[in-house]
């Protein structure tokens, strides 16, 4: 009798705990080659039964990223498998410009980190002098 008992609570155990149910997450319509932006046309929300913290659960989540790896179609979508698509890369030449009174300053830079439109990153001059300047597009910038 005892030991009939342990088995059934062996049994149950391994249930007890574990979330149950489905989990509104981004799912792909389509398979995404590594680089692929995703898009509206390549995601959706849907259902899916894990609520694992590297799924994406919001679309915001995910538009204008870059897939990192091949995704295939109907399957979650994780951030281990995204990267951002900055305006500027760490360590890519930039356009520099800077217009004051009429004087318009043309040069090249060395940007030291990524980022986006609109955001302020430091790049280096081939003269070593480093500056702060604020992107304005892809691989250009204009001192602040």
């Amino acid at each position: 009798m005892v030991h009939s008992i342990i088995f059934a609570i062996m049994i149950i155990i391994p249930n007890i705990g574990f979330p149950h149910g489905t989990y509104d997450v981004v799912i792909t319509t389509q398979n995404i080659a590594k680089g692929m932006k995703i898009s509206h046309d390549n995601v959706e929300m849907g259902q899916h039964n894990n609520n694992n913290k590297d799924i994406a659960t919001d679309l915001s989540q995910v538009m204008g990223r870059t897939a990192k790896r091949n995704i295939q179609s109907n399957k979650p979508v994780y951030f281990r498998n995204l990267e951002y698509d900055y305006s500027v890369l760490k360590n890519s030449v930039i356009e520099v410009s800077y217009q004051k009174d009429g004087v318009y300053l043309h040069s090249r830079g060395k940007a030291l980190q990524n980022g986006n439109t609109g955001d302020q990153i430091m790049i280096e001059y081939p003269n070593s002098v480093i500056r702060s300047v604020k992107i304005t597009g892809k691989n250009t910038a204009q001192i602040i």
